[in-house]
């Protein structure tokens, strides 16, 4: 379909990220002027979609986020909420307020896989909890932490969403404080 509408010296975009009923696109300059249609396309011919979103700016700062323009479908400026579901938990979040990469679930689910009934996950910076809410039904303890303050609110509800509130401690600090906190001075930066 777009190739039929876009000119045929402009690439056709092939590849995009879903998150829950979000598209997010990486557009290139040449792309501009036919951003909107390529939204457009996007939102008509996948059905569960109902935003188009376009990065306009470099993934960082203290929470990971990125500048973002909304080309279809709802959103704005305000919040992008959605829900994800992965490997057997569900998430909700902020898109535009925190980190997600849906293409990182098959490492995420690989990593969870590894652990063991007995160990104890440390999880730095965990975003809405796509490691430690598995975690969580497996190992003997799991320490939830993120920065954002948005992240770990969504945490708490996605916690309690998926039945594992009770099993998932959650903190809101800079990520080696986080861990100085859980280990206690002296220790050398290795459990006791």
């Amino acid at each position: 379909c777009l190739r039929r509408l876009l000119p045929h010296d402009v690439t056709v975009p092939t590849g995009f990220e879903t998150a829950g009923t979000i598209v997010h696109l990486n557009l290139r300059d040449e792309h501009e002027p036919w951003k909107k249609v390529i939204a457009s396309v996007l939102l008509d011919k996948l059905p569960q979609i109902e935003t188009v979103v376009n990065k306009t700016g470099e993934t960082g700062g203290p929470y990971r986020t990125f500048a973002m323009e909304v080309l279809a479908g709802a959103g704005g400026d305000g919040p992008l909420e959605t829900t994800v579901s992965e490997n057997g938990s569900v998430y909700t979040m902020d898109f535009r307020g925190m980190y997600w990469n849906s293409r990182l679930g098959t490492e995420r689910k690989r990593l969870v896989d590894s652990f063991r009934a007995d160990d104890v996950v440390l999880d730095l910076c965990c975003g809405v909890g796509p490691i430690a809410l598995p975690a969580s039904k497996k190992c003997t303890a799991v320490y939830a932490n993120d920065l954002n303050p948005d992240s770990a609110r969504y945490l708490r509800h996605n916690a309690a969403a998926n039945g594992v509130a009770e099993r998932v401690r959650i903190s809101e600090l800079d990520a080696r404080y986080f861990v100085r906190t859980l280990l206690g001075p002296g220790t050398g930066g290795a459990a006791a």
